[in-house]
């Protein structure tokens, strides 16, 4: 089982976002209405609009509805036996549902929640370029997380939170994520490749895997964020968005509560009352969870004591041991690969020949290698254990 969760606190004084007009969400009066619903006049009911229209459904006198003659008509309605604050917009023209959202307030955070928007944006293949550079990405994120210490990190969380920020950044700041997040590809190269893979990984009857995103932005007058962004957060990485107090506990513990939602309560908390002041503009989020069960599972008498050489020596441990069916082996390294129940994702476990830090192993391996090595893997019994 693994929990990850990123978490990016931007200040009003790092990093500036394109501002432009504000989104404010509160209580609705509960009742439906039918509004046009084209407000961009492109001739299609997208997540654009719906932003624009779940605003007037909420806030109807600050946000006017706009005439661009070729619009649709839309409904909105409360879902019978409806306790949540759930909405629901429908285009009159085809009948679809455009989304189903959660408008609600507590504690000073005012929420929108909308997961179902319909979106531009179609999955393709994943392809092969994203997967040596996310390889590299991920083996370099190891290599400075490690420093000679056992580290966890979850690189795709960190891809994600980061992907997130530099779509509202720009100039030298946006150049330098962009290339470090996507090498040779463009910043909307990169969110068509992650919104490809985030559609590859799907939970299956045997491993359950889940991802939320989230991006919450001060409630104060003098700040604004552009629409565009939000849309695309949501289209692209389907963003809880929410509007708080940035100077209240409150939101915090908010925060906390969506950490320990989306990770199953493996990560109660990320920020504590300090990390975030009157100067905090916007916090991105994202959770990963994984959830599966070995194909083959480490029975009791598999588990034994013996001696583990690591790299500040050698210690006694209890070793999981196991004969697997794939096996790796490099100019440097040998290794296996271990199965999760179904066989839709696997563990992969690389060890350093003879003589090779853990260090010096890792600054070697390039995304380029490891692709390689996974493709040559071999398909013969290999004896492995693991700590």
């Amino acid at each position: 089982m693994k929990k990850t969760l990123m978490t990016i606190v931007i200040s009003a004084l790092s990093i500036a976002l394109l501002l432009n007009f504000a989104l404010v969400f509160a209580y609705g009066d509960g009742k439906a209405r039918e509004i046009k619903g084209d407000f961009d006049g492109d001739g299609r009911v997208t997540s654009n609009d719906a932003i624009y229209l779940l605003r007037y459904v909420l806030f109807p006198d600050d946000y006017p509805i706009c005439d661009h003659g070729q619009t649709y008509w839309v409904t909105v309605r409360e879902p019978s036996g409806n306790e949540d604050g759930l909405k629901e917009l429908y285009c009159d023209e085809c009948g679809q549902k455009i989304c189903t959202a959660v408008i609600a307030a507590e504690g000073g955070v005012r929420y929108l929640t909308a997961a179902n928007f319909s979106s531009d944006r179609a999955a393709g293949v994943v392809s092969d370029a994203f997967k040596t550079h996310y390889a590299s990405f991920a083996l370099e994120l190891l290599q400075n997380a490690s420093k000679g210490e056992s580290a966890f990190v979850s690189p795709l969380s960190v891809m994600t939170a980061m992907q997130m920020v530099v779509n509202g950044a720009k100039g030298q700041t946006a150049e330098e994520i962009r290339a470090v997040l996507g090498g040779k590809l463009t910043v909307e190269e990169m969110n068509q490749e992650l919104f490809n893979y985030y559609e590859s990984l799907k939970s299956t009857e045997d491993a359950r895997f889940k991802s939320a995103n989230a991006v919450w932005f001060t409630d104060r007058s003098d700040f604004s964020v552009n629409a565009d962004y939000i849309s695309l957060v949501n289209n692209t990485f389907r963003a809880q968005i929410a509007c708080a107090p940035f100077t209240e506990n409150s939101t915090v513990d908010a925060i906390n509560g969506w950490c320990s939602e989306n990770t199953d309560g493996m990560i109660p908390g990320i920020l504590d009352y300090d990390d975030v002041d009157y100067e905090t503009v916007m916090v991105l989020l994202n959770a990963l969870c994984f959830d599966a069960l070995w194909a083959e599972q480490y029975d009791d008498f598999k588990c034994q004591n013996a001696v583990f050489h690591g790299v500040k020596g050698d210690k006694s441990v209890k070793m999981m041991y196991s004969e697997e069916g794939t096996f790796i082996e490099g100019e440097h390294e040998t290794g296996f690969v271990k199965y999760y129940k179904g066989g839709s994702y696997a563990f992969v476990a690389l060890l350093p020949e003879e003589g090779v830090s853990m260090g010096d192993y890792l600054a070697s391996l390039d995304g380029e290698r490891f692709v390689s090595l996974m493709k040559n893997r071999k398909h013969i019994t290999v004896d492995a254990g693991l700590p």
